[in-house]
């Protein structure tokens, strides 16, 4: 769960299907007076989404809409640090915005450095991923004037490098380049400073690329080197050496030049997310979650998938995030498998219902809160957990909307007084 501030550029969608949304604070920080427009965020304390809110029981949150620049300008990347926001934007400028008072600053105001699709930060350096008609990355200062452009391949031998993701983690970074004669175009440094060409060069199928939608393709997760592709084929990458070696598996997700994987988040070793879908049926949920709890060897569709097509997934204290252009979903815990594999009754384990009102035996114990479901009933647990079920109509029990908040109250044994005044 972010940490300090959720700021999401949103319009809030109310549903009878996502009944548990919270009333929210709107507030606007002007961050820049260029007309431009961020598209992506890469975060620790901030999150910015220019997305739509369509997601079931969402935490509250303070919501922020942040006008920080009034050019015709669009940004692709962003990055937070400490009371600073990190733009990168279409027309090659990076810029700084300052949350404690509002103002932005262009750090490269005469750079001619289009289509800035993903940042990193790195100490008091900014790294921004340029992938046009030419792709390189520009390093700046987060507080200075000082820039260098870093090319990774002679433009000359390789122009039609396209450069889909960039990931640092410490003084190492790895980068994603669409493949090229059938060739994923990967890179890597390990001190920022020197950059090479990872070799030897992995194989790619025809159709095969990857989508630069939020520079998320690519991750670092305690020196793992990780990639998704997507196209007329989907696949997982994973290297514990540095892309010396990879393991892969292919993604089930539909293939055609306009869907597959668009964005990773590894939780762990085991554990992560890869959402993506087809871009041009933005709505569709078919194929566009799964996830791994083996390290990415194998994939299974999550039973209750994103409300669509995602370009982003973002894992943060416990909680994945994922926007795409019809809104936000969010999931705090996944438990995948199918039918009669036990979901529901890991279910009623935790409410108490088993083994309270299925009989049978039950080997150790289950605590809520401090509380035992051995030896509290599922009445004394209701004011700590409930179950939702997949489809919440079927989940009424009255005909009107008062005696239908009243059932609950009732089954609590709350007095008729206190029930009236809640």
């Amino acid at each position: 769960m972010i940490k300090h501030l959720f700021i999401l550029f949103a319009t809030f969608l109310t549903s009878f299907y996502s009944p548990y949304y919270f009333a929210q604070e709107i507030v606007i920080l002007p961050y820049c007076n260029k007309p431009i427009l961020a598209r992506g965020i890469a975060v620790k304390y901030l999150l910015i989404l220019f997305v739509s809110l369509q997601l079931p029981s969402f935490f509250a949150q303070e919501i922020a809409i942040l006008p920080y620049c009034n050019k015709p300008i669009h940004a692709r990347g962003i990055a937070v640090k400490g009371h600073f926001i990190y733009l990168g934007n279409n027309n090659g400028e990076v810029i700084r915005y300052d949350l404690n008072n509002g103002k932005s600053k262009s750090l490269n105001p005469k750079d001619t450095f289009p289509e800035i699709r993903d940042i990193a930060l790195h100490k008091h350096s900014i790294y921004a991923m340029q992938s046009a008609d030419y792709s390189s990355i520009l390093k700046l200062s987060r507080f200075g004037n000082a820039m260098k452009r870093i090319n990774l391949i002679t433009l000359e031998l390789e122009p039609q490098l396209f450069l889909d993701g960039m990931a640092i983690e410490n003084k190492e970074a790895f980068v994603m380049g669409d493949p090229v004669g059938n060739k994923f175009s990967l890179f890597h440094s390990n001190d920022l400073k020197h950059w090479e060409r990872i070799t030897p060069t992995l194989p790619s199928f025809d159709g095969e690329a990857g989508f630069a939608a939020s520079g998320s393709t690519v991750q670092i997760r305690n020196g793992v080197y990780y990639f998704v592709s997507g196209g007329e084929k989907s696949r997982f990458f994973r290297s514990k050496d540095k892309g010396q070696t990879w393991i892969q598996s292919e993604l089930p997700f539909k293939k055609s030049n306009a869907s597959g994987a668009f964005s990773l988040a590894m939780k762990d070793t085991n554990n992560g997310i890869v959402v993506g879908g087809d871009y041009l049926a933005p709505n569709s949920r078919e194929n566009v979650c799964f996830i791994t709890k083996d390290g990415g060897i194998t994939w299974n569709a999550s039973t209750c998938g994103p409300f669509g097509y995602r370009s982003c997934v973002y894992y943060t204290d416990g909680v994945y995030y994922s926007c795409g252009t019809n809104g936000i979903d969010y999931s705090k815990d996944i438990v995948i498998g199918p039918t009669g594999s036990g979901k529901s009754s890991l279910l009623r384990l935790i409410n108490g219902l088993v083994p309270h009102h299925t009989g049978g035996i039950l080997a150790g114990d289950v605590s809520v809160n401090g509380l035992s479901t051995q030896l509290t009933k599922p009445g004394g647990m209701a004011h700590l957990i409930g179950i939702v079920g997949q489809n919440p109509a079927n989940g009424f029990v009255a005909d009107t909307v008062e005696e239908e908040l009243a059932f609950g109250m009732e089954v609590l044994n709350l007095p008729n007084d206190v029930m009236r005044k809640r």
